[in-house]
């Protein structure tokens, strides 16, 4: 009984390996099968090593965040590295072909205006230019004039054109007092020429006379009756005198008497 115990464990161990044989056996011959058939067996590059992933495999949990920057650092300072030696980024033997570039998208908006730059240094001074022709001749300015005599009772008179105005002044010279003056331009005194340029004055008796030059070659006369104690009385304007003959229209300033 003990040999017919035996035998009977061993018919149900070999049966029981049998079947799960079988059927391993079965499935590693049906790729073979079908090649020998004919049949195309399609099988993905790649699918079933060690390096890329079953397309029907678990997905294994996510890395932890810490863990993941690293790598992802590690990764880009490897391929940082390979790309300053000149060497080209080991392909991914699992990614599929390059798809096809999308359309454009469309134009952004123009970004804000960015601040105004510094100004630049200041340039040299050019070459200086060619002197420019000389200009008209302007109208004479101001003419000046004085002139001095002697008169009666130990009197001096004094004549002075200036800004186109002419005085008559008078003095004591024993002893040698102030001058009074008086403005023969005023409206007791009219028919003053506006163009005198030079002037004179001179005594005859207890008669002062006081003549003037224009621009334009004229003489102007004026005279006043002065008292031993040099009162003044100046009763008529300016009287025109004939031009001298060959008077030059110029202007023309005399100085002194």
């Amino acid at each position: 009984m003990g040999s017919a115990v035996k035998a009977g464990r061993r018919a149900w161990l070999a049966g029981g390996f049998a079947v799960p044989l079988a059927i391993a056996l079965m499935g590693a011959s049906v790729p073979a099968a079908a090649a020998a058939d004919g049949a195309a067996a399609a099988v993905a590059p790649g699918w079933g090593s060690s390096r890329c992933p079953e397309p029907d495999a678990r997905t294994l949990p996510a890395p932890a965040p810490k863990a993941a920057k690293a790598a992802k650092a590690a990764k880009a300072a490897k391929a940082a590295k390979m790309k300053k030696a000149g060497k080209a980024a080991p392909s991914n033997p699992c990614a599929g072909p390059k798809g096809d570039r999308g359309p454009q998208g469309p134009k952004g908006d123009r970004g804000p205006q960015g601040p105004k730059g510094d100004h630049g240094p200041k340039g040299d001074h050019g070459p200086k230019g060619d002197r420019g022709p000389a200009g008209p001749h302007g109208q004479p300015g101001p003419c000046q004039d004085i002139d001095t005599t002697r008169g009666e009772a130990g009197l001096e008179f004094g004549a002075v054109l200036h800004r186109g105005r002419t005085f008559l002044g008078v003095r004591a010279t024993a002893p040698v007092g102030a001058y009074t003056w008086r403005d023969l331009t005023t409206a007791l005194n009219p028919g003053h020429p506006r163009n005198a340029c030079g002037v004179s004055v001179n005594t005859v008796g207890p008669t002062v006379y006081v003549k003037v030059l224009t621009t334009l070659g004229d003489v102007f006369e004026n005279q006043c009756a002065y008292t031993p104690t040099g009162v003044l009385t100046c009763p008529s304007g300016w009287t025109a005198i004939i031009r001298p003959p060959g008077a030059l229209s110029v202007p023309r300033v005399r100085v002194g008497g």
